[in-house]
């Protein structure tokens, strides 16, 4: 775990207990009930209703608290009930973005100029996400050793050094092609952003707002049927775009560093069927 990862994973089960105080009394605990539990969540879903904040991040309050309390019963066998259990709000996965149409990526984020106010290393994660649908954390925390542009086929290594992968499936080898693999050649490394992850989302929502690259949404459409549009959005386009050029459904999961659902054997696809089905969909000649 990164100093940023482990200053973020604290800071947020700090506040999830310090709102629980706050809403229950200071108590010990085995004397936390099932009714402090299903306050808790109706305190949570109220801000969802009163203030917007969106289920998923309800979700994550309660679901601090309900970890912590079976982390510390199954290390000191305390036999606490799990009062927590199956109050999480609906609606969670409300966070998913959409994903972005090829069209709108070449006409409007391609299009000339469209990315002049974004810095040279923000510019070029948005080149190495369009092309790779790597997670930006992702690209931003690699280091000199993991960027093989020496290579037959040149690539990046995702893996965990220092820090925690999102998932056990994120640790993966993908090659660079397009503008990936020109972005990467002008990137030794991501200093800017290393280990700063959500300073780099800022920058480049608050860019993409600014120079209206995000598309656009009616008001009529209902709000929990309005499409949301972010950075993540590049990955679930080019999952799209493999799904067209019939890329084989546990290849692109492995691209993206998606569980396959399926037990593993061998050492998965390599760089070369990774670099032909990528290159085919390729925004830009490599």
């Amino acid at each position: 775990m990164s100093p940023n990862q482990k200053r973020k994973w604290t800071s947020a089960k700090k506040r999830a207990v310090e709102i629980l105080i706050e809403q229950r009394g200071d108590k010990a605990l085995q004397d936390i009930t099932r009714a402090d539990a299903v306050a808790y969540a109706d305190f949570w879903e109220g801000r969802t209703i009163a203030e917007g904040i969106s289920p998923s991040s309800a979700n994550k309050n309660i679901s601090h608290i309900g970890g912590m309390i079976r982390a510390v019963d199954k290390r000191l066998k305390l036999g606490l009930d799990h009062v927590f259990g199956g109050t999480r709000l609906e609606g969670g996965r409300d966070g998913n973005r959409s994903p972005f149409t090829v069209e709108h990526i070449r006409s409007v984020i391609l299009a000339p100029g469209a990315l002049d106010g974004l810095n040279d290393e923000a510019k070029d994660v948005v080149y190495i996400v369009m092309e790779t649908g790597c997670r930006p954390s992702e690209i931003v925390n690699l280091n000199k050793s993991r960027i093989k542009l020496g290579a037959e086929i040149p690539f990046i290594r995702v893996e965990a050094e220092g820090r925690l992968l999102k998932t056990e499936h994120s640790e993966r080898d993908i090659p660079l092609v397009g503008m990936a693999l020109d972005a990467m050649k002008r990137q030794a490394g991501f200093p800017r952003y290393f280990d700063n992850g959500d300073n780099l989302s800022a920058t480049l929502m608050k860019h993409s707002r600014k120079a209206k690259l995000l598309p656009k949404v009616s008001e009529d459409t209902p709000l929990k049927k309005r499409p949301k549009y972010g950075v993540y959005s590049f990955r679930h386009s080019l999952k799209d775009r493999l799904k067209a050029v019939e890329c084989p459904e546990e290849l692109t999961d492995e691209l993206i560093g998606h569980a396959t659902g399926k037990p593993k054997y061998g050492d998965g696809y390599g760089l070369q069927l990774k670099a032909k089905y990528l290159q085919s969909i390729a925004l830009a000649p490599g």
